[in-house]
C-alpha cells in the first residue's frame, strides 16, 4: 500500500512537470521584419502559429495600414495573433476582447512572450449590444478553440449551437466601456465571434461615427447576419472596400469610411 501511494505521488509529480513543460512550448514566427512567439500547447495552437502569415493575409495587410497612435479593438481575440501583430507593427494601443477561459491564458502568455504588455489591454468579457449577464456557450474546449456564442443560442450559420460547455458571464456594451471604464473609442475594429457579429455592430452604432475602418467576419449564407451588418455599416457611413474568403460562405469583409 505504501509503495502504491508513493508511486502515485511520483506519477502525479511527473505529469505535473510535463504539463508545465507543455504550457511553456512556443513557436517562433518572423514576418514583416518582426519576430513573434506564440504558445503551442496542442495541434490547434500549433496550426494557428504555423499559418499566421498565410491564413488571413488581408487581415495583416489591413493592420499594417493603421495610422500611428490609432486605437484598435480586437473583438474575439482568441490567443491574440492579430492583437500582438497590431501592437508590434503599428505600435498602437490594443483592446483585446476574449471571454473564453480556454483561450484567455494563452492570450496573456502570448502578450508576455512578445513583450507587448504595455500596448495591449485584455478585456475578458464579451462585447455585446447591451451590458447583461447571459450564458457563454462553447463548442470546443481545446486551447485556441473557436465557434462560441454569447447570449444567443446560435452558431456561425445561424443554427442552434451545439454547446458542450457553458457558463454565465457579464457582457459589456461599447458605450458602457467608453463612458464608465475610460476605454478610448476605437479607430479600427476587428470582429470575429462566429455568429453574433451583427448584434455587436448594433451596440457599436453610437461610436461608429469616429471609426475609420471595420473588418468583420460575415457568413454570407446567414441572411440575417449579412443584411444587418450591411445595413448598420452603410448607415454609419462605410463602404465595402473588399471581401476575402475565409471558408465556404464565410468572408472577411473590410469596410472603410466614405469620404
Amino acid at each position: 500500500m505504501f509503495f502504491l501511494k508513493k508511486l502515485r505521488n511520483v506519477l502525479y509529480r511527473l505529469i505535473s512537470a510535463l504539463i508545465v513543460l507543455l504550457m511553456k512550448r512556443k513557436k517562433h514566427v518572423s514576418h514583416n521584419g518582426h519576430d513573434f512567439y506564440f504558445s503551442v500547447v496542442n495541434p490547434l495552437t500549433y496550426f494557428r502559429a504555423l499559418s499566421f502569415k498565410s491564413k488571413e493575409p488581408e487581415t495583416l495587410n489591413w493592420i499594417e495600414s493603421f495610422e500611428a497612435d490609432s486605437v484598435f479593438w480586437d473583438v474575439g481575440a482568441n490567443i491574440g495573433l492579430y492583437s500582438i501583430y497590431a501592437a508590434k507593427v503599428s505600435g498602437c494601443p490594443v483592446y483585446a476582447f476574449e471571454p473564453s477561459v480556454f483561450n484567455l491564458e494563452l492570450l496573456c502568455r502570448n502578450i508576455n512572450y512578445n513583450k507587448v504588455t504595455s500596448n495591449i489591454s485584455v478585456i475578458p468579457l464579451p462585447l455585446f449590444s447591451s451590458s447583461c449577464f447571459e450564458n457563454f456557450r462553447i463548442t470546443d474546449m481545446s486551447w485556441g478553440g473557436a465557434h462560441s456564442s454569447f447570449s444567443e443560442d446560435v452558431d456561425q450559420n445561424g443554427e442552434k449551437i451545439n454547446s458542450i460547455f457553458e457558463y454565465k458571464i457579464c457582457g459589456i456594451s461599447p458605450t458602457t466601456l467608453t463612458a464608465h471604464f475610460g476605454c478610448p473609442a476605437p479607430d479600427y475594429i476587428k470582429i470575429d465571434v462566429d455568429g453574433v457579429e451583427h448584434l455587436i455592430l448594433a451596440g457599436l452604432v453610437p461610436i461608429l461615427k469616429n471609426v475609420k475602418s471595420v473588418l468583420v467576419e460575415v457568413n454570407e449564407g446567414f441572411p440575417l447576419q449579412k443584411s444587418h451588418c450591411d445595413e448598420i455599416l452603410q448607415s454609419a457611413g462605410f463602404s465595402l472596400a473588399s471581401r476575402h474568403v475565409v471558408s465556404g460562405e464565410m468572408f472577411n469583409q473590410i469596410w472603410k469610411r466614405r469620404h
